[in-house]
């Protein structure tokens, strides 16, 4: 529902009654009792259009967060499928083995 919709009609509800009682009883003019009606309408407005904003605020944020952990849970399910498949290829987490390629040496431990 459009805010200002929203806050015109809460306006109606709230105000119009104790209005129109006032014009009924001659406590205020048709006039009088319009400008006040127009200006609780305008409060009314504003404050369903921050409550709104408020609302999506807080439903942006939400799906925000739904998309990261859904994205977190694809991404933790990849690093462990590659985790086991190079546990799998009898090497280490990187898919390399640990054993020498020359006797006495280790790959990456030095040049000698």
């Amino acid at each position: 529902m459009n805010p200002i919709t929203a806050g015109v009609g809460l306006a109606a509800l709230v105000a119009g009654p104790p209005l129109y009682a006032m014009v009924q009883r001659g406590e205020l003019d048709l006039t009088g009792a319009l400008e006040r009606g127009g200006l609780v309408a305008v409060a009314c407005a504003v404050g369903a259009r921050w409550i709104s904003t408020i609302a999506d605020g807080y439903a942006r944020d939400h799906r925000r967060a739904r998309v990261e952990a859904q994205r977190d849970a694809l991404l933790a399910e990849q690093v462990t499928k590659l985790l086991s498949q190079g546990n799998a290829e009898g090497g280490g987490p990187a898919g390399k083995s640990a054993k020498p390629d020359k006797p006495g040496r280790v790959p990456g431990a030095g040049g000698q």
